[in-house]
């Protein structure tokens, strides 16, 4: 049973067990069966316990994803026009749990948006996404040579670690579980709710719902239980815990100019920005729930590296955090002399970031007095390699912009009353 039991977990082979099995025989000074013994033993032993022994899809190892050729549709109360909707569907190929959700389009957003909602209906996530070669995930999958995925769909493998393997090019039975559910899903959920009629995508998706969940409880017809009882059984405690937040599909936005009035323009709106980035050309990342810049004072990222110092897990834990960012935006930067201690804390900030994500400083102190109040010495050496080359010096103007920003809106003011 151990051996069985053993042969579920990923890279587990009858092999590597059998060499385990010599080695702790050799250590009790025991003399080990041979491989073929070994392997006629677990063959018997299949064989008495009505086992198959032949596993071929490992517990919770990937997860194959693909769009379904029949699509589906609801109809626009106000207008009473037809929209297509196209379904999304993922299988888990141990268990050939199912999640199917219908989209408006088999654009990347949708693409993406329906791995997150994936994932959490799974409630983790396997080893390895198995797709299509689908444009909006991959970008070439030449014969020989190395694979280019999407840039926001290597994002999401990142996010979540998860390897995203595609398929060879025309080889749809290297994804045979999912291929093979695109045609069960077409009479579970298009042909039992081919009478259905509905208003919305929210309510389409409704309907698809309570489909797929009494399609996962129905029991096999050749093999005990159900998709949904061996998934929990003997699939679910493989994978991997979820992140706290799911993953953000965002939109990237390029070449935006702050103007005079400390905003921005993005998407038919306007949306504020510091003075002091006044000039600047700025990458607006776009998220779908807000617009996430991270921006951080120098005394607060201080107090807060101080906060943490008694626990140095959680001091490490806060380090990488803010290291992870692509952008990161330091306010007041050296506007006192620090602490070796504050120093330290910044070297091995600048020691993660260095050469992986970039850095805006902000400060009134030139460059060339960064060193003195960084303490001096190697560790302020140490820092100053790692933030000065490969880095543009943007000098502000001797014009106070919130002083004029003010002038102007007080004159607007007045003239105002005077009218």
């Amino acid at each position: 049973s151990y051996v069985h039991k053993e042969l579920k977990k990923t890279g587990v082979t009858e092999k590597l067990l059998w060499e385990e099995y010599c080695a702790r025989c050799r250590k009790d000074g025991l003399t080990p069966c041979s491989y073929i013994t070994f392997a006629k033993n677990y063959k018997k032993f299949t064989a008495d316990k009505n086992y198959t022994s032949h596993i071929e899809h490992k517990p919770g190892l990937e997860v194959e994803v693909d769009w379904s050729g029949p699509a589906m549709g609801y109809t626009e109360p106000d207008t009473g026009e037809r929209v297509t909707a196209y379904l999304f569907v993922a299988t888990m190929p141990y268990s050939q749990m199912c999640y199917v959700e219908a989209t408006a389009g088999m654009d990347e957003k949708a693409w993406l948006s329906c791995h997150v909602n994936m994932f959490q209906f799974f409630g983790g996530t396997p080893v390895k996404i198995v797709c299509d070669n689908l444009k909006t995930g991959v970008t070439t999958h030449p014969k020989r040579g190395e694979i280019v995925l999407n840039e926001a769909y290597l994002s999401l493998g990142e996010y979540y670690s998860v390897a995203i393997m595609p398929t060879g090019v025309k080889k749809p039975k290297q994804k045979a579980s999912v291929e093979g559910s695109v045609g069960k899903i077409a009479t579970a959920v298009i042909a039992k709710l081919r009478n259905e009629s509905f208003t919305s995508l929210a309510a389409l998706n409704a309907g698809i719902r309570e489909a797929v969940k009494e399609f996962n409880d129905r029991p096999f017809q050749k093999r005990p239980g159900s998709r949904r009882s061996i998934f929990e059984a003997e699939e679910k405690p493989y994978l991997r815990a979820l992140p706290i937040i799911p993953y953000e599909v965002c939109e990237w936005s390029y070449g935006h100019k702050v103007g005079s009035n400390s905003h921005i323009w993005w998407n038919k709106g306007q949306y504020s920005v510091p003075c002091r980035y006044i000039g600047c050309a700025l990458g607006v990342e776009a998220c779908r729930q807000t617009y996430r810049v991270l921006y951080i004072r120098m005394p607060d990222l201080m107090r807060n590296f101080e906060n943490q110092s008694d626990n140095l897990r959680e001091l490490t834990k806060y380090r990488k955090r803010i290291g992870n960012y692509q952008i990161l935006i330091l306010d007041e930067w050296l506007n006192y002399k620090l602490s070796e201690k504050d120093a330290k804390n910044l070297y091995e900030l600048f020691e993660q970031r260095s050469g992986n994500n970039s850095t805006i400083f902000v400060g009134q102190y030139p460059v060339d007095e960064w060193h003195g109040r960084l303490g001096g010495g190697t560790q302020a050496d140490s820092i100053m390699d790692r933030i000065i080359h490969n880095a543009y010096e943007i000098p502000a103007s001797e014009t106070n912009l919130r002083k004029l920003y003010d002038s102007r809106k007080l004159k607007k003011l007045v003239d105002e009353i005077e009218a």
